[in-house]
């Protein structure tokens, strides 16, 4: 009964189950420029847009519109009322205020900008801009050419720094990865601030719309990539929300009559391919090596007594075994595909989770590979009369395949289930899932785990206790040590 209720679980498990997986890292450029400008327009505001705070208040920030535009649109600037001097009226557009404003869809960050212009400076003008981020984190906004985070330019702020000519600053994103976020050579960002209450984070900066040695100039009368981020704390690291949206800019000229501002265009979406096809893909195939097929693969050894047919265990823990090996190269392979596409970086150590878990990834397939190479060109038993009684002692070499065979391929057991529940979690905040499956993943190996320690103290002490009466009562017609001999043989099977 007890064989047979194994064999039934062991079947009911070796199903297959999808997991959610995956990876990428918050900016990414080239070419920063190499000298701080020699000349700054002298028509354009010094201060920044006065719609930024110049102290920070104990509640949220009330300048942002409650509920701004769901487009890029020009705030209509009509006749005002200056509330000190009643009846006085405005002359006209300032353009020290912000005049459009973009709310990204699905996150809780807002854009408010401003674009003026001097054809005569070397840098053609200015782009004033307030990120407005809805949480406590390291805001940036960043521009490129064709709205792909790498390679970019990206002005961040880190709100836990003080603020000083590089906080906020440039940023070069020449990569996903950690290494490939440097702090520009030159620092030309004027007027920057980064403000954080308990609820709110606001970044505000000046740029130039051309600088040398920059390739991402921003068009004041044409269409911009921008992009923006913002992380789940005040260091910089991987985001917890991003977005990339297209505006068309329209210059701001001080006194226009705000009737004759022509409209801007609608903003148009970016879409940037993540591959999250290959980070699925990659995840579910680790899931199904490391959360079903290495456990039972396992629990076929630790439970063989419990299978009927005589060396039926070693056929299912070999076939598993190689099963588990093919899984995890094609996951390595996808994982390494999306990885490269993204032009990411693959094998350079850093910190962070997402570094982490590439670096015990790599270390997995590695030992992947050698504990099947292992399994592979392990030592024999001795051999066996016969009878099943071995004629010559154990090697010391099997014995010590055995105890590195077996203590490497629960260690390899370990990190691949660290990998699989870190990997899931950073797939979930990569892609905005709301489950990331992790408590799927650990009942599923969890029972079947639990199912393998079960079934070897049965062995230990059930089974054991059973061959031992067993070899006891044949003691009258065949000699006790032959006896024992045999119902060992039925417990151990040549591996």
């Amino acid at each position: 009964m007890l064989k047979a209720s194994y064999a039934l679980l062991l079947t009911s498990f070796f199903l297959p189950t999808a997991a959610q997986y995956g990876y990428s890292n918050p900016w990414g450029a080239s070419n920063p420029p190499t000298e701080w400008p020699t000349q700054r327009p002298t028509n354009l505001p010094t201060n920044p847009p006065t719609h930024s705070p110049t102290k920070w208040p104990t509640h949220p920030p009330t300048n942002p519109p409650t509920e701004p535009p769901t487009g890029a649109q020009v705030v209509d600037q009509v006749d005002q009322v200056n509330e000190d001097e009643e009846g006085k009226e405005a002359t006209g557009v300032d353009c020290s205020q912000f005049q459009a404003s973009h709310t990204f869809d699905a996150i809780p960050i807002s854009m408010n900008y401003v674009v003026t212009v001097d054809d005569e400076s070397p840098n053609k003008g200015l782009f004033s801009a307030q990120v407005i981020f809805e949480g406590v984190g390291w805001v940036a906004l960043g521009f490129s050419d064709e709205g792909f985070m790498v390679p970019s330019l990206a002005v961040i702020g880190l709100p836990d720094n003080d603020v000083s000519e590089s906080n906020p600053g440039k940023y070069d994103l020449t990569s996903r990865s950690a290494a490939g976020v440097t702090l520009a050579g030159s620092q030309t960002i004027l007027n920057g601030n980064i403000e954080q209450n308990e609820t709110h984070t606001v970044l505000t900066f000046q740029k130039f719309l051309e600088e040398e040695g920059e390739s991402q100039a921003i068009d004041p009368e044409g269409p911009n990539f921008f992009l923006v981020a913002a992380g789940s704390s005040n260091t910089l690291g991987y985001h917890a929300h991003r977005a990339s949206v297209g505006l068309n800019l329209v210059p701001c000229i001080d006194g226009t009559d705000p009737s004759s501002i022509q409209q801007q265009p609608a903003a148009v979406t970016v879409e940037m391919d993540l591959k999250q096809g290959l980070f699925k893909s990659h995840g579910i195939m680790a899931a199904l090596a490391w959360g079903i097929l290495a456990p039972l693969a396992i629990a076929n050894s630790l439970c063989r007594h419990l299978i009927p047919k005589t060396g039926f265990w070693f056929m299912m823990h070999r076939g598993l075994n190689v099963m588990v090996l093919v899984f995890t190269l094609i996951a390595f392979g996808f994982a390494y595909s999306a990885i490269d596409q993204l032009n990411g970086t693959h094998f350079k150590s850093g910190e962070g989770a997402l570094q982490k878990h590439k670096t015990v990834g790599l270390v997995v397939v590695v030992l992947t590979v050698l504990q099947a190479a292992g399994g592979i060109l392990r030592p024999h038993l001795p051999q066996k009369d016969d009878h099943g009684k071995e004629i010559e002692d154990k090697s010391s070499i099997r014995t010590m395949w055995e105890v590195i065979h077996k203590f490497s391929g629960y260690s390899i057991l370990a990190m691949a289930w660290y990998q699989c529940h870190s990997g899931l979690k950073l797939y979930a905040l990569r892609f905005s899932q709301d489950n990331d499956f992790v408590g799927v993943f650990w009942v599923i190996a969890g029972t079947i785990a639990a199912m393998a320690v079960g079934g070897k103290l049965h062995g230990m002490f059930v089974y054991k206790d059973t061959t031992e009466k067993s070899a006891s009562d044949l003691s009258n017609s065949e000699p006790t040590e032959n006896a024992t001999e045999n119902a060992r043989q039925a417990y151990e099977v040549d591996a």
